[in-house]
This record gives structure tokens, C-alpha cells and sequence, in this order.
């Protein structure tokens, strides 16, 4: 239970500040003691629902149900799906049909709103992950899971409540779009965010990483591939990227075969199928340039 109340007093805190209100600002305009707050925010204090409906009201936001949400069992497989989002690389075009299909049933069966909610905007997030090639497909499907819950505002990204998955969505949707200043400008405000979440934290470096190489800025580049990788340390090394990271040190004239050669290590240790994706992207970037050598051994 204190792991609980400890969780939930970040939360509480995260939209406090998101608010830019003073604990003392809240505490005056809930008429709840400061200390109160302060406990609650450090998981010191079992949380009272009867505050926090009143504190509810005046952050404009359901407390209630996110407390809730982490005490019933209900939400456990969502937390599971969440947690092992970075289990695994999931490019364009992968099967994501077993998380898929556990969050149809989900969405169908439970009796509550919230994660309802939560299931119907991770589905759509895995099922813009299997379409391969249709980009304006991808981001239908993405606006729409940004909006289920409430309308959102992709002009003053500021205004929005976000909950882990909200920055994944939109962290996604800013991958597919083409204006490579506009979509930095999405990555740095996730960035600005600081999410206490190393799974889209290194999923957010990775594509800033990728959009820099792109702009020709390959020091930017290697300076957020190092961050992805070393935030992504809980999970399974992701051959891509281990991949862009060996683009990226080629571009540079440093040491860049030990990174193909784990890259393609890696890969074939997973799936055959992701081996054969990134070998058949090696053998493009060679062919276009005859200097880039494909290491194997």
C-alpha cells in the first residue's frame, strides 16, 4: 500500500507543478493544511478521497479515478503492457497483435471509464505501429487516441493533461511529421517535460537522434543515440539503436564497424525477420557509398 501512496504523490505532484502552482497555492485554494499536501505528495499519508475530490476540482482533473486506477487489479495488464513497451524494437509494419488483443478484451469487459480509456488509446497506438507504409493512416490513428479522453490541443501543447501514454502517443505522432523543426520542436517539449520514465525517455532520445542525423547535425545526433541507449539499460539491447548509432559514428569518421557488427549480433538473436530489415538497410547504405564496409566478423 505505501508503494502506492508514494506512486500517487507523484502524480499528485506532476499536475500540481504542470499547473504552475506553489503547494502553498493549493493548499489555499482546496483550504486543505499545507502539511497535508506535503504528505501526500511524499507518500506519507493515506489518501482521503474526500480531498482528494476537492483537489480534483481544482486542478480540473479526476484524482480520484488515477488513485483508483493503481489500487484495483483491473489495471494491472495495462501497467504490464506499459512497462514492456520497450521490451522488444517495434518497428513499422511489426505484429503487435498479441498486445492488441488483450487490450480489445479489456476495453470490451471492463466496467470502468478510465481504463476503458486507457485500453482503447494503447490499442491504437500498437495498431499505428503495424501499418507499415501509410503514414497519414498513422497519425489518424494517433490523433484519435489523443483524443479520446478530452480534446487536444496540438497548438499549445502546455494546456494538455498528459499520463505516460499521452506522451508516447504524441511522441509518435511528432515522428511522422515531415517538418523536421516542427517535429524537434514536439520532441523538446516531451523533453522539457522530464518524464520519470526511462521507456519513452529512450525511445524520445532515439528519435531525436534519428531527426538530427537527418538534419545533418550528427554530434546532436550521437549526443541523444548515447542518451537512448543508456536509458534503455532495463530492457533488451535494440539492435536499431545499436543501427543508427553505427550511421551516426560513420558520418563522424570515428570507429563505426563495431557497432554493424553487433547490430546485425544482436538482430539475428531476436528475429530473423528484424536481422534481414537492418542487413537489407546495410547493403542500401553501401551501395549508395562505396566507403561504408559491412563488418560481419
Amino acid at each position: 500500500m505505501k508503494d502506492i501512496e508514494i506512486i500517487f504523490g507523484k502524480i499528485l505532484k506532476k499536475y500540481r507543478t504542470s499547473r504552475n502552482l506553489t503547494q502553498e497555492d493549493l493548499a489555499n485554494l482546496s483550504y486543505i493544511n499545507i502539511k497535508t499536501i506535503s504528505n501526500m505528495e511524499n507518500g506519507k499519508v493515506e489518501i482521503n478521497l474526500d480531498k482528494l475530490e476537492t483537489i480534483s476540482e481544482v486542478l480540473n482533473v479526476d484524482l480520484v479515478e488515477e488513485y483508483l486506477y493503481l489500487l484495483l487489479n483491473d489495471s494491472e495488464k495495462i501497467n504490464n503492457i506499459i512497462s514492456n513497451l520497450n521490451s522488444r524494437d517495434r518497428y513499422s509494419g511489426s505484429s503487435q497483435s498479441e498486445e492488441i488483443s488483450i487490450l480489445t478484451e479489456i476495453e470490451n469487459t471492463s466496467k470502468r471509464k478510465f481504463i476503458k480509456q486507457k485500453a482503447k488509446k494503447l490499442k491504437l497506438l500498437f495498431q499505428s505501429i503495424e501499418i507499415k507504409d501509410n503514414l497519414n493512416k498513422k497519425k489518424t490513428l494517433l490523433i484519435k487516441a489523443l483524443n479520446t479522453d478530452k480534446v487536444f490541443d496540438f497548438v499549445n501543447l502546455g494546456s494538455n493533461n498528459y499520463d505516460i501514454i499521452d506522451y508516447r502517443l504524441l511522441m509518435n505522432y511528432a515522428f511522422y511529421i515531415n517538418n523536421l523543426n516542427e517535429r524537434l520542436k514536439y520532441f523538446k517539449f516531451i523533453e522539457k517535460s522530464r518524464v520519470d520514465n526511462d521507456n519513452l525517455n529512450s525511445i524520445l532520445y532515439h528519435n531525436m537522434a534519428v531527426t538530427y542525423y537527418i538534419m545533418y547535425k550528427s554530434y546532436h545526433a550521437l549526443y541523444y543515440i548515447n542518451k537512448s541507449i543508456s536509458s534503455n539499460k532495463h530492457n533488451p539491447v535494440s539492435p536499431i539503436m545499436l543501427y543508427q548509432k553505427s550511421l551516426i559514428l560513420y558520418d563522424l569518421s570515428l570507429d563505426y564497424k563495431k557497432y554493424v557488427r553487433l547490430t546485425l549480433k544482436t538482430s539475428r538473436q531476436i528475429s530473423y525477420k528484424l536481422y534481414y530489415l537492418l542487413l537489407d538497410k546495410y547493403i542500401l547504405t553501401a551501395q549508395d557509398d562505396k566507403n561504408f564496409i559491412i563488418s560481419y566478423t
